[in-house]
C-alpha cells in the first residue's frame, strides 16, 4: 500500500507550481536530507537532483517488475508535501509492468489530516487487504 508516498525522487517537484517545485529541489528539503545528509555537510549534501544515481537507487519505481505484488495507491489532490504526480508515476509504472494497481486521488485531501480517517478510506483499504491477503 502506498499512501501519499514517493515513487521517483528525480521527479519530486513535478506537478507543482514553480515556487513549490523549487522548494523540493533545495538541499534542505526533507527528501534531499534523507538521501544526501544534512545541508551543512558539503561533501555529501545537495539537492535531490545533484546525485541522480542515488535518487534512482532510492526510488521504489526502480524496483518494479512482473513479480511485484498488487498495489493500492492513495494520495490527496491538495497534497503539498508529495505531489499526486508521484502516485500517478507509480501507478503507470506498475501497470506497464503488468502489475495490478488501483489508484485513488482523494478530493480535498492534503498530506495527512481528517480526510484520511474517514470510513470511506478505511473501507477501500480493508477491501484491498481482504482481496489480496485472504486467498
Amino acid at each position: 500500500m502506498d499512501i501519499y508516498g514517493l515513487s521517483d525522487l528525480n521527479k519530486i517537484g513535478y506537478g507543482y507550481e514553480k515556487e513549490l517545485e523549487e522548494e523540493h529541489y533545495s538541499a534542505s528539503a526533507p527528501e534531499a536530507i534523507w538521501l544526501n545528509g544534512m545541508a551543512t555537510n558539503s561533501r555529501t549534501s545537495g539537492s535531490i537532483l545533484q546525485y541522480p544515481k542515488r535518487a534512482t537507487a532510492a526510488n521504489p519505481i526502480t524496483y518494479i517488475n512482473k513479480n511485484t505484488p498488487p498495489f493500492l495507491i492513495m494520495v490527496g489532490d491538495k497534497d503539498r508535501r508529495v505531489s499526486p504526480n508521484q502516485s500517478e508515476l507509480m501507478h503507470e509504472a506498475l501497470r506497464k509492468a503488468g502489475v495490478q494497481s488501483k489508484l485513488y486521488i482523494i478530493k480535498g485531501a492534503d498530506h495527512g489530516g481528517v480526510e484520511w480517517v474517514q470510513d470511506e478510506i478505511s473501507n477501500i483499504i480493508f477491501k484491498f487487504l481482504d482481496e489480496n491477503l485472504k486467498r
